[in-house]
């Protein structure tokens, strides 16, 4: 009970990542694997690297660690993005880089931004439980994802079992605090073993500060190798049959680091599996991706998408989304692809995250080679005119009157003295009409 106590007490500074200086005067949470080694290029590819988008220096930036659990979604610890009363930071506030390994290698392009953020709703910081949020991408991660444990491999979590964690930052710690030059660029991982709650439980370790329903121990012997300050968020991975890695753990917290008999403390993932699902199927992302040298618009019915500006929106699992397409002036709709075909209307039932593709062309453009003088005499106008398209076919209208198809030269007899004519013509290519040419003229009396 006193060491429970004396833990409970030290939560605010053991609780999650310590705050330190990484150089630049910008105070970030610093991620370390102590007793790790260098992680080989291309090892964890759904690692997350959470940034401070402020900072654009990806080694500064950096401070937490998350894991790609779907094209879309990262799964991190809740006391990586909310404040000391539990509520999140804006979504603006992060990015995320994700598969690569050594932070000075992040490039501007490779750092995604963030379009929302879910935090558990039972996340307590008071008590560390349930420390689980989820960070929406806003543009779809192609790297691979690691998938979530499930009750069947519960057994891999057992005391004594394998598993790996991963992560950046200090590797070397003292009294609380990172030593100087402890601070890698390239991601460390390491081997570590579960733990057993009932030793996690024990009064010669967490106590009472341990919640066996939401929280899972690893660490490696004698407290080495151990995740530490600031590695939160990061993934726990277990060894399910055939060697399948899961995520079991997010990175949480833990008195001090490596100090045995205090191994690290993680969320335990498979308490928290049908919060991660259900978000997730309640936020499924269906995109439009739109191409072709044309323009034009796409909207959805259940409102959401209009792209235009937004080509992207999250509907619930099961929703049927239409979506409808409008070629600009000039323009024409040549048709969908991915789930859709033809140029009508487009209807996708979400089961799944989804993308639309939309190719708008462009019409042909006409020229004119030959037309009559502005003010003129004669009642007779010849048009002669081209497309930027061979193969094209044309539509004359003469004076606001109907359309009709014709060819050049086009030739207008017995028009009328003392008033202004006007001439239009459009061509057509594989279905796509181009913008109108026009032209006026004055025949005198």
């Amino acid at each position: 009970m006193v060491v429970a106590v004396f833990v409970l007490a030290l939560l605010g500074l053991v609780s999650g990542p310590a705050m330190a200086s990484k150089g630049d005067g910008v105070s970030t949470i610093t991620p370390k694997v102590i007793g790790g080694s260098v992680a080989p290029a291309g090892s964890w590819p759904s690692q997350a690297a959470i940034l401070f988008s402020a900072v654009s220096n990806p080694s500064n930036a950096q401070f937490c660690g998350g894991t790609l659990i779907d094209e879309y979604w990262v799964l991190t610890a809740a006391h990586c993005v909310t404040d000391g009363a539990g509520v999140a930071s804006p979504a603006s506030s992060y990015q995320v880089a994700i598969g690569i390994n050594n932070l000075t290698a992040i490039a501007a392009s490779d750092r995604i931004d963030l379009n929302s953020i879910a935090v558990h709703p039972g996340w307590n910081p008071g008590t560390e439980e349930w420390d689980f949020a989820l960070l929406e991408l806003k543009t779809r991660s192609n790297q691979p994802t690691t998938p979530l444990i499930s009750s069947s491999q519960a057994a891999a979590t057992t005391g004594g079992q394998p598993a790996e964690v991963a992560g950046w930052g200090c590797t070397s710690q003292a009294a609380g605090t990172c030593n100087p030059g402890g601070y890698p660029n390239d991601l460390m991982e390491a081997d570590v073993s579960f733990v057993s709650d009932a030793t996690c439980l024990g009064g010669g370790s967490y106590g009472a500060a341990f919640y066996p329903a939401t929280m899972i121990c690893a660490g490696g012997p004698a407290g080495t190798p151990d995740t530490c300050y600031g590695d939160s968020g990061g993934p726990l991975i277990a060894f399910a049959s055939g060697g399948t890695r899961v995520l079991a753990g997010v990175t949480s917290w833990g008195y001090e680091c490596a100090q045995a008999p205090y191994p690290g403390v993680y969320a335990r993932v498979l308490s928290a599996r049908s919060w991660i699902l259900e978000t997730i199927a309640g936020n499924l992302r269906l995109e439009v991706a739109k191409s072709g040298n044309g323009s034009g618009t796409v909207t959805s019915s259940p409102s959401g998408i209009s792209c235009g500006s937004t080509c992207f929106a999250d509907y619930a699992a099961g929703t049927t989304v239409t979506l409808t397409a409008k070629a600009d002036s000039g323009s024409g709709f040549k048709g969908w692809s991915g789930p859709c075909s033809g140029t009508g209307s487009c209807e996708v039932t979400l089961n799944a995250a989804a993308q639309v593709g939309a190719e708008f062309g462009k019409g042909p453009t006409v020229s004119f080679k030959a037309k009559p003088a502005s003010k003129t005499s004669s009642r007779k106008a010849t048009f002669k005119f081209k497309s930027s398209q061979s193969g094209s076919t044309f539509k004359c209208q003469l004076d606001g009157k109907s359309w009709g198809k014709c060819s050049s030269p086009k030739t207008y007899n017995n028009l009328k003295r003392g008033k202004n004519h006007s001439f239009r013509v459009k061509a057509t290519k594989d279905g796509v009409t181009g913008a109108i040419k026009k032209y006026s003229w004055y025949v005198k009396n």
